[in-house]
């Protein structure tokens, strides 16, 4: 059973040309919480990322935000998913990832 999801940023709940959540992203966020189904945030660590996130008013619904720099991509170690999973204390196999690119991400 999905007790868990790890979304990403760009292009999955913000759209970057409009500067704006994309479509339904905050409905989603919302049913998702009210099911109980704990959440965690994906991005590239640009700069501006958390206070946007912040600043959109979605930061609270997050268990996790992991921004990923080019210089962690290469560092070996945990996968920035199984963080995720951990902080929100499921198995891998409890969690969904869901976002634009998903297999390249994954890797």
């Amino acid at each position: 059973m999905i007790r868990g999801l790890i979304l990403n940023y760009n292009l999955t709940l913000y759209n970057p040309d409009k500067q704006m959540l994309m479509f339904g992203a905050k409905e989603l966020l919302d049913f998702c919480s009210g099911m109980g189904i704990k959440l965690s945030l994906i991005s590239r660590g640009e700069l501006h990322r958390k206070q946007e996130i912040k600043d959109l008013g979605i930061d609270c619904y997050f268990t996790m935000i992991v921004l990923i720099s080019k210089e962690k991509k290469e560092e070996k170690g945990q996968s920035p998913f199984q963080e995720c999973a951990d902080a929100m204390g499921l198995q891998p196999k409890e969690v969904a990832v869901v976002g634009d690119r998903v297999r390249d991400e994954v890797k």
